[in-house]
C-alpha cells in the first residue's frame, strides 16, 4: 500500500493536506468502520474468489466512501481533503470504458482524483506480494498498466504514469512494507 498511501499523502495541493483541525474528524467509531471495510479489499483469501465472493468484494469501494461521509457528517467545519478522500474511495475501481465498480462510471465522469489513484493502487497491487501471487517486477507492472490506456485507466494519466514511472520506482522502494 505504500505507492498508494504516499499518492494521496506525500505532495499534494495543499488545499488537500489535511488540516490540523480535521484530526477530531476521525473517531473512534469511524476507524473500527474502516478497518472491517479495509479487511474487504486486502484480504488474506488464498485462490479465486467465486462469484459470492467477487460481489462482497466490490462493496469495498462504497462502503469506505459510505465511511468517509460519515466523518464528514461529524464535522464541524468542511474538511475538504475528506470530500477528496470520499470521491477517491468510492470511484478508484471506475474503469475508463465504463465497466468498472460501483457505478459504472466511464470517462471524465470519474473524477480525476480516483482517475489518478486506480493507476497508484494498481501499480502497488502488481508489486506487492499477496497470499494469492507474488510480487510483480517493476517492469512487468509497468506493462500490464500501460496495457490498461484507454480501457482501465485514462489515457492522459497513463502519460502521467509513463512521465513519472522512476517516481513510483522511488517511492515504491523507499517504502517497502
Amino acid at each position: 500500500m505504500a505507492v498508494s498511501q504516499h499518492a494521496a499523502q506525500a505532495d499534494a495541493p495543499q488545499s488537500l493536506q489535511p488540516a490540523a483541525r480535521a484530526a477530531g474528524a476521525v473517531s473512534p467509531k469511524l476507524l473500527r468502520y474502516a478497518e472491517r471495510t479495509v479487511r474487504k479489499h486486502d484480504s488474506n483469501h488464498n485462490g479465486q474468489l467465486d462469484a459470492d465472493e467477487w460481489a462482497i468484494m466490490k462493496t469495498h469501494a462504497a462502503l469506505g466512501a459510505d465511511a468517509i461521509e460519515r466523518a464528514v457528517a461529524d464535522t464541524q467545519e468542511p474538511v475538504p481533503f475528506l470530500l477528496c478522500a470520499c470521491q477517491i474511495a468510492r470511484h478508484h475501481h471506475e474503469r475508463w470504458d465504463g465497466s468498472g465498480y460501483p457505478d459504472g462510471l466511464a470517462g471524465d465522469a470519474i473524477p480525476l482524483s480516483a482517475r489518478l489513484m486506480a493507476v497508484a493502487d494498481v501499480f502497488d497491487a502488481l508489486i506487492s506480494r499477496r497470499v494469492y501471487k507474488a510480487a510483480f517486477s517493476f517492469e512487468k507492472a509497468y506493462q500490464i498498466i500501460i496495457d490498461g490506456d484507454g480501457k482501465q485507466f485514462d489515457p492522459a494519466v497513463i502519460q502521467a504514469f509513463i512521465q513519472e514511472f522512476p517516481s513510483f520506482v522511488s517511492i515504491a522502494q523507499t517504502h517497502t512494507e
